[in-house]
């Protein structure tokens, strides 16, 4: 089967949310890998291989959220998950928010807005834009902004090209920067590569400690103990004896010098 791609352009058009609630929805599904074996946690707290999910927050994000709400009503399910190979240890690097009837909870629907707006996730504030990642030969090259589906893109898109019936097969010519389009989204969506690019230097430095997603099975579950990704420092501390103390300062020293590039790059 071809599919045919439309090549849209958004120059001179300016977002401007809605507030019509529809990123608040559970929508999205999550891609799996040529095996289907990429398992991650669906807003229920299934360890699944093509979870429904809710609004994806970042662990250091949860800590922020739930400072201000009531410890009794825990509102976060674990996601992304990362186990090790020799300890039975997770590291929670990114939770979902739980829903009601298909929405997030903390959207009001009578009301249409969110209950903690000021507080939302990253994920939010940069919405309708989303870290894509670029492939070159199979493999990650890069990351790139793409945009999600929202009622007032595609609504500009209707009237701009009247004549395409599928707005899932688009490609966004990109003759307008996309931070003259989305003002008020853009720096949020740089503090999520950074984030994403943040991972990935320090999967690049402690990434052979942790299984691939290949390894993994849920009935592995019984065994592990589940930690928040900022214990993993703690953790490291704790064994640093067993995973080899210079292996271990070598590896802190180098994904640190990591970051600090990584904060030129995006001038933070």
């Amino acid at each position: 089967m071809i599919y045919i791609l439309n090549i849209v352009s958004l120059k001179n058009y300016k977002f401007l949310c809605r507030h019509c609630g529809s990123c608040c929805k559970v929508l999205n599904l999550t891609d799996t890998n040529k095996k289907g074996m990429l398992y991650k946690y669906d807003y229920k707290g299934t360890l699944t291989t093509a979870p429904i999910t809710s609004v994806t927050v970042h662990y250091d994000e949860k800590q922020i959220i739930e400072s201000e709400l009531d410890p009794q009503k825990p509102v976060f399910i674990p996601y992304e998950t990362y186990f090790l190979k020799a300890f039975p240890f997770e590291f929670v690097h990114t939770y979902q928010i739980k829903t009601k009837k298909g929405w997030c909870i903390f959207y009001n629907q009578q009301e249409k807005k969110c209950s903690i707006y000021s507080l939302r996730p990253s994920v939010c504030k940069a919405y309708p834009l989303y870290v894509d990642i670029l492939f070159m030969g199979g493999s990650p090259y890069g990351l790139i902004p793409n945009i999600t589906k929202c009622k007032d893109v595609d609504s500009e898109i209707r009237k701009r090209y009247p004549l395409i019936e599928d707005l899932m097969k688009v490609i966004f010519e990109l003759d307008t920067p996309y931070e003259a389009i989305f003002p008020s989204c853009f720096n949020h969506f740089k503090n999520l590569v950074y984030k994403q690019s943040a991972f990935t230097a320090f999967w690049k430095v402690w990434g052979d400690l942790f299984l691939t997603p290949l390894e993994l099975h849920p009935d592995m579950l019984k065994n592990y103990e589940k930690l928040d990704f900022s214990q993993f420092w703690g953790w490291i501390s704790e064994h640093k004896y067993e995973l080899g103390m210079k292996n271990c300062a070598f590896r802190v020293k180098k994904y640190k010098n990591e970051l600090k590039e990584l904060k030129v790059d995006f001038q933070l």
